[in-house]
C-alpha cells in the first residue's frame, strides 16, 4: 500500500507540472508547478519506508508508474496511448511484474 501511495504522489506531481506548463491550466501555472514539485517528496518517503527488497520494489514501482500515468493521462487530458505506446507499456508492465514476482533464491 505504501508503494502505491508513493507512486501516486510521483505521477500526480508529474501531471500537475504538465498542466502548469500547458495552456489548459485552469489555476495559476506557478501554483500547479509548485504543487507538482512537492508531490514527489511523498514518493521518496513512502517508497523508502516500504518493507520490501529494493529489486522487487523497483519492478513494482515501474509497473504501477506506467499504469497510473496512462490512467491520469486519460482522466486529465482525455488522451489514449497509441498502439505502439500501448504495446511498449504492456512490455514494461510484464517486465515489472516478472521482477516483482520472481522466486526468492
Amino acid at each position: 500500500m505504501l508503494r502505491l501511495i508513493g507512486t501516486t504522489h510521483e505521477v500526480s506531481g508529474d501531471e500537475l507540472v504538465r498542466l502548469g506548463i500547458s495552456n489548459k491550466a485552469s489555476a495559476r501555472p506557478v501554483a500547479l508547478r509548485a504543487g507538482g514539485a512537492l508531490l514527489p517528496r511523498g514518493d521518496g518517503s513512502f517508497l523508502t519506508t516500504a518493507p520490501v527488497d529494493v529489486g522487487r520494489l523497483v519492478g513494482l514501482h515501474i509497473t504501477t508508474l506506467r499504469m497510473l500515468w496512462q490512467v491520469l493521462n486519460f482522466a486529465v487530458l482525455k488522451a489514449l496511448a497509441s498502439t505502439p505506446a500501448s504495446r511498449g507499456g504492456a512490455k514494461v508492465i510484464a517486465g515489472g511484474l516478472l521482477i516483482t514476482l520472481r522466486p526468492v533464491k
